[in-house]
């Protein structure tokens, strides 16, 4: 963080980089369905699929994508 603005405390440049890449995976619908499913509990990959109503290789790329950011 910088310091403060107008009484509020600003984010840094590469904070608000960072955030915008993590925002900008969830942008796909697929992906944001994903991360609610497991929101609502852990499953393997194949149940997931069945929930999300993706493909499971479809799936099992959007997870890997979600790992590594």
């Amino acid at each position: 963080m910088t310091g403060p603005v107008g009484g509020f405390e600003d984010l840094s440049a590469d904070v608000l980089a960072d955030a915008a890449a993590a925002f900008g995976l969830l942008a796909s619908s697929a992906r944001l369905h994903i991360m609610w499913a497991l929101s609502q509990g852990e499953c393997d990959v194949t149940r997931l699929a069945e929930r999300v109503g993706g493909a499971l290789p479809a799936v099992s790329q959007h997870l890997a994508k979600l790992k590594l950011a």
